[in-house]
């Protein structure tokens, strides 16, 4: 039996109010590198999940972008 796959991108970023020091830093070593219009910079995590039931896998993913 053929299962349907479901490849889930999941980006986590900080809440825009909360304090990004490893941004700050990134920012940092790109001005050192010249690309002096960099304003600003949010570091995050990109992940890649692939789940094999599509009706559970779809609610999982509802309830993961509520969080």
């Amino acid at each position: 039996m053929l299962r349907a796959m479901i490849l889930a991108r999941v980006y986590v970023t900080l809440k825009p109010t909360v304090n990004d020091p490893p941004g700050l830093t990134i920012k940092g070593g790109l001005h050192s590198l010249g690309f002096d219009s960099v304003t600003s910079v949010r570091s995050g995590k990109y992940m890649e999940i692939r789940l094999d039931a599509p009706t559970r896998a779809i609610r999982w993913i509802d309830a993961f972008e509520t969080k």
